[in-house]
Parts: C-alpha cells; structure tokens; sequence
C-alpha cells in the first residue's frame, strides 16, 4: 500500500478513536452486550435495533484503543441496514479491510471487539 494512503488511513483511524461513529447508546433496542478484552482492557458496549431481520440501528460506547473504536465504528457504519445473517458473515478479513491498514496478530482482539459484541447483541 502506497505510505501517503496508509498514513491518511492511520489519520481517520485516529479521528474516529476522538469522535467514533454511532457511539453512545440507543433508547428503543432490541438487544445489547458486552463484550471485554481481557489483554488489554478494552470495553465494548454494544446496543441494536433490529426488526424484520434488519439491523436498524446500533450504538456503541465504551473505552478502548483507536484500532478497537475505529473497527467498531466502521463495522457499524458499513452494517446498519443490513440482514442479520450477514452480519454473521463478518470476520477479521472484513474488519482488516474496512480498517485498510495492516493489524498486527496482537491486535487481532483489538479490531474484533466490536464484532464479538455486536453478534451477541444480536442474539
């Protein structure tokens, strides 16, 4: 990946850990979870709104680092809307790619965080 791209990248990765996307907490839901890296510490707190099978809302809060609340948002912001069932689909592939930077193997719980709660809040 050409430097200038992957440094834009690390920029919005570390624009959405101070301002993520669809952070806090929805007030009509469905289901919520909670998901902890015991590694490192981060907390996820995860809320949906699904009907008809559909994702219709979700929100998240919590504390953790710029890979885990970029990954978090982006998963979000790329699934709001979409089948349930896809969302079962999700793996570390999707979230690397989403990310569009290379995560390290010791960050893998990092970038899957969001995912982990987001499918059992579906539950």
């Amino acid at each position: 990946m050409d430097q200038v791209l992957m440094d834009m990248q690390r920029a919005y990765m570390l624009e959405l850990y101070h301002e993520p996307l669809h952070a806090g907490s929805l007030k009509e839901k469905t289901g919520s979870a909670t998901s902890h890296n015991q590694s490192c510490g981060d907390i996820v707190q995860m809320d949906v709104l699904v009907a008809s099978g559909v994702l219709q809302n979700a929100a998240h809060s919590g504390h953790g680092c710029a890979i885990s609340k970029a990954a978090t948002s982006l998963v979000l912001d790329e699934y709001i809307g979409k089948q349930v069932e896809d969302l079962q689909q999700i793996t570390f592939e999707t979230v690397k790619e989403l990310l569009g930077i290379p995560i390290s193997h010791t960050r893998h719980k990092c970038a899957m965080i969001g995912v982990k709660a987001l499918k059992q809040a579906i539950q």
